[in-house]
């Protein structure tokens, strides 16, 4: 999927519409000094899927709907919606801890990166932790706290995928009780959509979609 923007121009024969037009033009000046409109170009399912794989945050052969989730938790907008409904229903640690492992995945240096990876011991897996997920069981929660007290002399033990089982777990957490509740009861219309991304209006802006074809 793909998009395009387009302007219609040349003058009219009407002054009255070319000063309309002109009025036009200047607020729409105006409105993109102050602000800019990023177009996204999406990835294909299938490239969709590609990296997910790659980077470790979706199974191999997951179905549409894992993989409909995963890409709900990489656009900003979608994201932001999942968390609120999960605040909502009460459920906001799983969704959290998976943001944090991910954001964890991410860091360059190996301090902060124990840093974080402490951070998200206590806030989430520690028996007592204030929003503990209880997807692990007492065995994994000590081989976890040992490899962070061993880290202390070895950080090569605290690597970007060292999460990487509490997220999984996590994602199937929120996919039955985040997603699929989510789901049933969101039914945003495409105008929604539109006047969310252009709040000044879509008079300002002529926004062509076009599907790709296959060619042979």
């Amino acid at each position: 999927m793909g998009c395009a923007v387009s302007q219609t121009v040349g003058p009219s024969r009407d002054p009255s519409i070319n000063q309309q037009a002109d009025d036009s033009d200047s607020e729409a000046g105006e409105v993109s000094k102050r602000h800019s409109v990023v177009f996204k170009v999406l990835p294909s399912e299938e490239e969709a899927r590609d990296k997910f794989e790659q980077d470790g945050t979706l199974l191999k052969n997951s179905d549409s709907g894992h993989l409909a989730l995963r890409q709900m938790l990489d656009e900003p907008l979608s994201q932001n919606s999942l968390g609120k409904f999960a605040a909502k229903i009460q459920v906001l640690d799983i969704f959290m801890c998976w943001v944090d492992i991910q954001e964890y995945k991410l860091i360059p240096t190996d301090s902060y990166r124990r840093s974080k990876a402490l951070h998200i011991y206590h806030k989430y897996i520690k028996d007592d932790a204030a929003l503990m997920v209880g997807v692990t069981s007492p065995q994994e929660r000590q081989h976890i706290w040992t490899q962070l007290q061993n880290s202390r002399d070895f950080p090569a033990l605290l690597s970007p995928q060292f999460y990487d089982a509490v997220q999984s777990k996590c994602f199937m957490q929120m996919y039955h009780h985040i997603y699929l509740p989510f789901k049933e009861v969101s039914h945003i219309p495409l105008s929604f959509l539109v006047h969310s991304l252009f709040p000044f209006g879509a008079n300002l802006l002529c926004i062509r979609f076009r599907r790709k074809s296959s060619r042979n």
